[in-house]
């Protein structure tokens, strides 16, 4: 028996020296970057507002565009007719944040509008 008690000590005392060492080993916190969340917002209080306004003129977005996204780039697009706005010299990363919302009016006829920031 008494080996039994030893074996069972030994099993135990090195349980404990992993589970200890399991809990000291530190894992990096991961960052919390609220920019991509912050972009999608704005994106779609543009939509909603161009949705409510009902005026789908590019040159009235491009401007609301401008306005929420100063110092970016992007792409305004109503029923497949593009327009470009913003900061054209910002447009040279890859990173694109995209929003896009369909809007029925009073006889039901769908108009998709997409809002698009590049970073």
């Amino acid at each position: 028996m008494k080996k039994q008690g030893f074996v069972f000590s030994l099993e135990a005392s090195l349980s404990l020296i992993f589970l200890v060492g399991i809990l000291l080993v530190q894992i990096p916190a991961q960052e919390k970057d609220l920019h991509e969340l912050a972009v999608f917002q704005k994106e779609n209080d543009l939509l909603k507002i161009w949705a409510k306004q009902r005026n789908f003129s590019l040159e009235e977005m491009k401007k609301d565009f401008e306005f929420a996204f100063p110092d970016v780039s992007g792409e305004i697009s109503v029923n497949m007719q593009r327009i470009s706005a913003g900061n054209p010299r910002s447009k040279k990363s890859v990173k694109a944040i995209a929003s896009e919302t369909v809007f029925f009016g009073a006889d039901l006829e769908s108009t998709i509008i997409s809002v698009s920031v590049f970073e």
